[in-house]
């Protein structure tokens, strides 16, 4: 790997300037190919065990919702290296890709979470539950809209005033393509059909489930 000095290009786009203050990352090479054995994704591994459950990339200057959990290792700019130690952080799809070479920077904010599984981690010990989430069940997909939008999920952002990309149901984390009518099976809401932005796996499920409130 060439070294780069202070004068080089950082961030995806080039356009980061350097800072004395701070460790530049890099995306891990080879990571995609590795699944997480405790949790439904990376990014749901990232928020069980983070304090954030609404994951925004974190990326230097990015403010778009994460939908991946991204594998970054810390760059020593004066050697030329990266250092050993892997860390997930909430990145969106523009900014976690290896294939960028420039060295960036991330949020100051930003909570690092090892890859281990941690006591918080598993498909079934979610933190969600009845408390915190709403629980509900996937009705049908959802027709197109009447208005001016030119489907269900671009409704729904336009409406919930949100640009979120990632399934509603907690944790999981992966893009959502569709919205559906859900159904809530909580005491807490009234019996109407709702949109919510839903994953193809979850769309397919007949059991309830939770989803973010």
């Amino acid at each position: 790997m060439p070294k780069f000095d202070k004068t080089s290009k950082f961030g995806v786009d080039g356009k980061q300037k350097y800072m004395d203050d701070r460790h530049p990352v890099l995306n891990e090479d080879g990571s995609g190919v590795r699944k997480c054995q405790c949790c439904d994704s990376w990014l749901a591994h990232w928020q069980n065990n983070s304090k954030s459950s609404r994951a925004k990339c974190v990326y230097l200057g990015c403010s778009a919702n994460a939908v991946h959990g991204a594998h970054i290792k810390f760059y020593e700019i004066d050697k030329g290296r990266k250092f050993p130690k892997s860390w997930l952080i909430p990145l969106c799809a523009k900014h976690n890709n290896p294939n960028h070479k420039n060295p960036f920077y991330i949020s100051a904010r930003c909570e690092l979470i090892a890859e281990k599984a941690q006591r918080k981690c598993g498909k079934t010990t979610k933190i969600s539950n009845r408390n915190n989430n709403f629980e509900i069940k996937v009705i049908k997909k959802a027709p197109k809209p009447k208005c001016k939008c030119d489907d269900a999920l671009e409704h729904y952002r336009v409406n919930a005033k949100s640009n979120r990309e990632r399934c509603a149901v907690t944790p999981c984390g992966k893009p959502a393509k569709e919205a559906y009518l859900v159904k809530s099976v909580d005491a807490r809401t009234d019996k109407k059909l709702w949109l919510a932005p839903i994953c193809s796996k979850h769309a397919s499920s007949k059991d309830p489930m939770f989803i973010e409130s």
